[in-house]
């Protein structure tokens, strides 16, 4: 089990640029953000459960796990005893040159600038509980108990962005008019 997730300065490093050059890298930055605070957050016992990792997996590396971002983006993981590692994130060509370069690489002790992050214990209830409303809760707050602010903010996005567009669309028949 994974108790710890390292964000080596390097990782870090990379992150940033990506968010900083916009587009799909910053897609790619986010989705992997994403990622790391499932892992903290306790949400993930396994990294099957995150996304979906590439066909071949990575063979160069111990315990290297390699993840399809959003276009042509990849992040490496290795698992080491209870630390999952984040070890790089970039574009397909970028991840195999790192690879390459870092063949057989190995865990080491912690370095200056790594960040390490405690896993939080996710807190799992019964099956029973989850199924049946309590006594006192009204039907709405039994289906909107597990939708969180992150899902609201997704469905509300994506509503106003419709709406807007629609808008837009009303807008551009009436000036050709």
């Amino acid at each position: 089990m994974i108790t710890h997730v390292v964000l080596s300065n390097s990782f870090t490093r990379q992150l940033k640029r990506l968010d900083r050059a916009g587009g799909m890298a910053k897609a790619a930055a986010e989705h992997a953000e994403a990622i790391i605070q499932q892992w903290v957050c306790g949400d993930v016992k396994s990294p099957r459960q995150l996304t979906r990792s590439t066909l071949y997996g990575e063979g160069r590396i111990k315990d290297c796990r390699k993840y399809d971002l959003v276009d042509a983006y990849r992040l490496l993981t290795v698992m080491a005893e209870d630390h999952l590692i984040f070890l790089f994130v970039g574009t397909h060509d970028e991840c195999d040159q790192w690879i390459r370069h870092n063949t057989g690489w190995e865990p080491e002790g912690r370095k200056r600038g790594d960040r390490i992050l405690s896993v939080q214990e996710a807190i799992l209830e019964t099956a029973d509980e989850d199924l049946e409303p309590e006594e006192d809760e009204t039907a709405e707050d039994y289906l909107f108990r597990e939708i969180d602010e992150r899902d609201l903010r997704i469905i509300f996005s994506g509503i106003c962005r419709s709406r807007v567009n629609q808008q837009r669309a009303e807008s551009n028949m009436n000036s050709s008019q």
